[in-house]
């Protein structure tokens, strides 16, 4: 039976002529992979050479592959597998939110919301890219819709009835909005150096201080 797998001064040493030595290299290579660690530094870590890991990566390239060519078309299979990525993302994230939770610092609290957000996103993209969730903004329709208007809300005599009709509603609001225009132009007078503030009723108030410029 093969060596288990001994840590040397930070380094995972691995039996390099067996079948478990290599399907555990080719485990940890996979890991680092999904990372995104780079061939050189994976190299570094299992003390292999570089070669040894470019092989394994295009091994594991190639068996992915073929695991998902396996499942296309494949209804239950698929299903199968966005379910287990799908739970996977969530673990991700509940875990780097406990994390989070756990952390004290500042940096390692923005590094885990930031691992857990992306986790939720990416779970998020994969059922909607799937067709089990749908897209926002393209699957709501609206089925019904219910207008009420002035007349039925306050009855035909009503002086607001009018705002029925888009032209009068149109030149309503026109005239209200020149209106209010022509308020706030007239709410402020300057008289002797001083800001005079038109207040309701009539009355006005000096503003302290004299207006800026005079």
């Amino acid at each position: 039976m093969a060596r288990e797998i001994e840590a040397r001064d930070g380094k995972v040493i691995i039996p390099r002529c067996t079948q478990e030595g290599i399907a555990r290299r080719r485990e940890q290579v996979w890991e680092y992979l999904m990372r995104g660690v780079p061939k050189t530094v994976m190299a570094e870590l299992l003390n292999v050479s570089r070669k040894t890991i470019w092989e394994d990566v295009l091994y594991l390239r190639g068996r992915a592959g073929r695991e998902t060519g396996a499942i296309k078309g494949d209804v239950d299979k698929t299903n199968q597998e966005v379910g287990i990525i799908a739970a996977k993302l969530a673990t991700v994230a509940d875990s780097a939110m406990s994390e989070y939770a756990l952390s004290s610092g500042a940096p390692a609290k923005v590094r885990f919301l930031d691992t857990a957000v992306k986790a939720h996103w990416i779970r998020a993209r994969v059922l909607m890219e799937t067709g089990i969730l749908p897209r926002a903004g393209e699957e709501v329709k609206v089925t019904s819709t219910t207008e009420v208007t002035f007349t039925q809300k306050f009855g035909d005599q009503s002086p607001l009835s009018t705002l029925d009709d888009p032209v009068s509603r149109r030149k309503v609001l026109a005239a209200v909005e020149n209106v209010l225009r022509q308020a706030q132009a007239s709410s402020e007078v300057v008289v002797e150096g001083k800001l005079i503030e038109a207040r309701p009723g009539g009355a006005a108030g000096a503003a302290e201080g004299p207006v800026a410029g005079k």
